[in-house]
């Protein structure tokens, strides 16, 4: 029973270690695209399409720079969403 206890407090912090790194997983809208220039989260949801293409407008100072890159994202679209100004 002594050897349990002597295990329980790094036990319970090794658990808590591993559930505060969150599997690793990516947040689509602060992350790029693999090989785009463009968040992840363009791929599903249109207000992202939106946000992104005003924040690449804002952000372009040069006329004769490349656009951004795509890669191989497919924007997501919306039979029901309302048009908006870009």
């Amino acid at each position: 029973m002594k050897q349990i206890k002597q295990w329980t407090i790094p036990a319970v912090l090794a658990l808590g270690l591993l559930g505060a790194c969150g599997g690793g997983s990516v947040d689509p809208l602060t992350q790029n695209a693999p090989g785009a220039d463009v968040v992840a989260g363009v791929e599903v949801k249109t207000s992202v399409v939106v946000s992104e293409a005003q924040r690449l407008t804002a952000a372009s100072t040069n006329d004769t720079a490349e656009p951004a890159s795509l890669g191989s994202v497919t924007l997501a679209t919306s039979e029901t969403d309302e048009p908006a100004d870009i």
